[in-house]
């Protein structure tokens, strides 16, 4: 449900107001072949059994309640300033949909079978073999690896808000704006190893929170939403509209992105280096590019018939007369990535990033495809601990790259044209390399050996517009 009201305050003053009330109820099964694993008793519950509702322990959430708020002031005729604000929920994905606890112990056998090129086996005119008998007291005492997802699971949510200054010359047809654009994000869903061992010597099972509960439980893949994320972006942009032939729209952002859910939300780091030490996670996000320049254009080139140059009809016209050029420039700053440590030993505890030392960053004139960045920097952890270094700290290579294209048209009829269309993607071919190995023990360490994208492609068609 929701209510949104614009309301023209004065002739300079308008403001926009809204509120929203959402909900996304939990996950269930339509014969309760369903089960969560209860972190508090390890123990399986199943949905419809024991007093266990159809949702298998997940909470609803009715407080989904998302205020919007915008207005826009005109300081000048030809200066406006321009704001927002606004709470957006968005349903964690995770809580059913990729654990998939209809899997749980104890439904959802997974049957296999693998043939060669000497023994035939099954085949598909024998039918599945009978279903095995489900057995629920299995799930009293569960066995190896289990997942669930927290009971108060509920909707990621972003709060988003903006204040745009925008200026026009009217007489170059030119708008001008300035904006900071802010995003926080909250109970952003991440899955964790519940019963990841503490470092240590010895033997992995004693050092698994859950030992003391059930000595049998090891991986415990759970679903929780608590994790954080902010993104703070200056933004100017250069709007030039057609005139003369010429349009051009210019855009730079200078802005940092920082998350502490790397795998579901910042992607690209694997799992949580220490479930206990959340904070030890918290770094820039993978997607965090700080510098971004953008230009694109469009010019109608100046001879053929209502142009400036050779302006008349006949075979000139048809060979110089509706041409027209366009491109797009990009141009940012590289991604960040994390290091990792392949000797450090944490006794099975998982993997480690390395022993900060110093910032590994080269500078520019330093750096090279055979040594992006300084492993000596770095050093591996003593044995059974975890490294210090944060996480996505170093960057790989910007990337630039220019597309363009060249079109004609052909006026057959008033409402019928064909246009020619010549377009080059990487248009210079400048390669796009990969993040370098970050391995920092490797021999390979600090080396590119990739590229992302594609290289240059060129394309000739044909379009008939009417």
């Amino acid at each position: 449900m929701y209510f949104a009201d614009d309301y023209r305050v004065s002739r300079k003053l308008t403001l926009n107001i809204g509120l929203r009330w959402e909900y996304y109820s939990p996950y269930s099964e339509v014969a309760n072949r369903w089960a969560n694993f209860d972190a508090d008793i390890a123990t399986v519950k199943i949905a419809g059994r024991d007093g266990v509702d159809s949702r298998a322990g997940i909470e609803r959430d009715f407080k989904n309640f998302a205020p919007r708020f915008g207005f826009a002031y005109q300081v000048m005729p030809s200066t406006v300033i321009r704001g927002g604000f606004g709470l957006f929920f968005n349903p964690n994905g995770n809580g059913g949909a990729l654990l998939r606890l209809q899997r749980h112990v104890p439904f959802g056998p997974i049957y296999s079978q693998s043939n060669n090129n000497i023994t035939v086996g099954t085949k598909v005119s024998d039918g599945f073999p009978a279903p095995p008998v489900v057995d629920f007291n299995s799930a009293k005492n569960p066995t190896g690896s289990v997942i669930g997802v927290f009971p108060r699971y509920t909707s990621a949510y972003a709060q988003q808000f903006n204040l745009t200054v925008q200026h026009e010359v009217a007489w170059w047809k030119t708008l001008f704006s300035a904006a900071y654009v802010g995003n926080l994000g909250r109970r952003l869903g991440t899955t964790i190893d519940l019963n990841q061992p503490f470092p240590g010597p010895g033997a992995v099972g004693p050092r698994r929170p859950f030992f003391a509960k059930d000595p049998n439980l090891a991986t415990i893949t759970y679903v929780v939403s608590d994790g954080l994320s902010n993104f703070n972006a200056f933004e100017a942009t250069v709007n030039k509209r057609m005139s003369q032939g010429l349009s051009l729209l210019f855009g730079y952002t200078w802005s940092h992105a920082i998350d502490d859910v790397g795998t579901e939300f910042g992607g690209g780091t694997g799992t949580l280096q220490d479930v206990r030490n959340r904070r030890a996670d918290r770094g820039n996000s993978v997607y965090d590019i700080r510098h971004r320049a953008t230009l694109s254009y469009t010019y109608e080139l100046p001879w053929g018939k209502g142009q400036r140059w050779m302006n008349r009809g006949g075979a000139m016209n048809l060979i110089l007369g509706r041409w027209q050029t366009n491109g797009i420039v990009i141009v940012q700053t590289g991604l960040p990535f994390t290091l990792a440590s392949q000797n450090a030993d944490t006794g099975g505890a998982g993997g480690s990033r390395p022993d900060f030392i110093r910032d590994g960053t080269l500078p520019s004139d330093q750096r090279s495809l055979q040594r992006w960045f300084d492993p000596t920097a770095y050093a591996t952890p003593r044995q059974y601990t975890f490294g210090n270094t944060g996480r996505d700290t170093l960057f790989g290579p910007g990337r630039t790259n220019v597309d363009m294209s060249l079109f004609k048209d052909f006026p057959i009829k008033e409402r019928f044209i064909v246009q020619f269309r010549a377009e080059a993607f990487d248009v210079f071919n400048h390669p796009q390399f990969g993040q370098p190995n970050s391995t920092v023990e490797s021999a390979q360490a600090g080396r590119i050996t990739s590229t992302v994208g594609n290289p240059r492609q060129l394309q000739l068609a044909l379009r008939m517009q009417w």
